[in-house]
């Protein structure tokens, strides 16, 4: 099963990164780290593993960039322990274990620098540009989070407490081991607007929460990692602390949070629409600032030699068709 979703995006909290939940690292046996600058081809070179390993019906996870959902910053397949990630500013990670399982492509190995340095001065303006508009971006977003402080997490009531047991005793449980929570979004406020892989919910059997969804979930999440059981939590990127969907792999079951899927925005309360006026405004500085962010692309990839790049990617499908990691390709 292909699955689309989002490793990190702005929230009133700032950018929520959950990148190290792409490939745990108890499950990896190679995950790729690519640093480089805007335009140095890292989405496309996702974009062409992804592409060459689709005919060998893997499951594979895509992980999109939350300001432009066109673009990749991820992938994963979990059969293979692979994961490939855009590692730069604003997600930046590094290796928990080089060459061991950890790998570092550095794009910089294919740029001609001197090419860039001719555009010294307008890289720096439009950096400058870019950096402004995703600040006034973050602003709105952080007053939409004083508009929703009083609206958080209640404490799970009593009843609510036995039937998420109910629930969990109703699985397969595994009492010697803790069970894994990975950490992701299906929904994300972009510079063209809100985008939702909602989508994905369509292949577990859904059982729609209603009420204190918030606080129930975080209590199923909560019980079933103590019984063994992994659990997928998908967060609501305006209340990044709240679970929206809680997915229990091995049941093949969803438990879905009734509300919109990043809250508040269906209702016409005053409150709402206060809300649906900062977001707008909020996106229309992310649409800005990307702009410039393509102005900046746009210099970088004049200067790359993509050529290179390819040869890597070549070299790492045939690693996954052969199914022969961990190998520390010759890069």
């Amino acid at each position: 099963m292909t699955r689309h979703m989002f490793a990190g995006v702005m929230t009133p909290a700032g950018f929520v990164d959950f990148f190290d939940h792409i490939m745990p690292l108890e499950n990896a046996r190679r995950r790729y780290y690519l640093k480089g600058a805007s335009g140095s081809g890292k989405s496309t070179f996702i974009k062409k593993i992804a592409a060459g390993l689709a005919s060998s019906n893997f499951n594979i996870d895509f992980f999109h960039c939350a300001n432009d959902a066109a673009s990749l910053d991820g992938m994963a397949v979990k059969e293979l322990g692979f994961s490939i990630i855009d590692a730069t500013m604003p997600h930046s990670h590094d290796p928990e274990l080089p060459a061991a399982i950890d790998v570092i492509i550095d794009f910089a190995q294919f740029l001609d620098g001197a090419k860039v340095t001719k555009h010294i001065s307008e890289i720096m303006r439009l950096t400058t540009l870019k950096k402004r508009h995703f600040g006034q971006a973050q602003k709105f977003l952080s007053m939409i989070g004083g508009v929703l402080a009083e609206e958080k997490i209640a404490t799970a009531t009593p009843t609510e407490k036995d039937l998420a047991r109910e629930y969990v005793n109703s699985f397969t449980k595994n009492d010697t081991l803790i069970g894994y929570n990975r950490k992701m979004f299906l929904s994300a406020v972009t510079s063209d607007g809100v985008k939702n892989f909602n989508n994905i919910l369509d292949a577990y059997k859904i059982h729609k929460i209603d009420g204190n969804s918030a606080a129930f979930l975080e209590e199923v999440k909560s019980y079933a990692n103590v019984s063994g059981v992994n659990t997928e939590s998908f967060y609501c990127p305006l209340q990044p602390t709240n679970i929206l969907h809680l997915v229990i792999p091995q049941e093949g079951i969803v438990f879905t949070n009734v509300c919109n899927q990043i809250g508040y925005l269906d209702n016409a309360t005053a409150t709402h629409e206060i809300i649906k006026s900062l977001l707008n405004s909020a996106i229309s500085e992310m649409k800005a600032a990307r702009s410039f962010h393509e102005k900046i692309e746009k210099i970088y990839i004049s200067a790359m030699n993509f050529a290179g790049i390819n040869n890597i990617a070549d070299k790492i499908l045939d690693e996954c068709r052969h199914n022969i990691l961990p190998s520390c390709p010759s890069l």
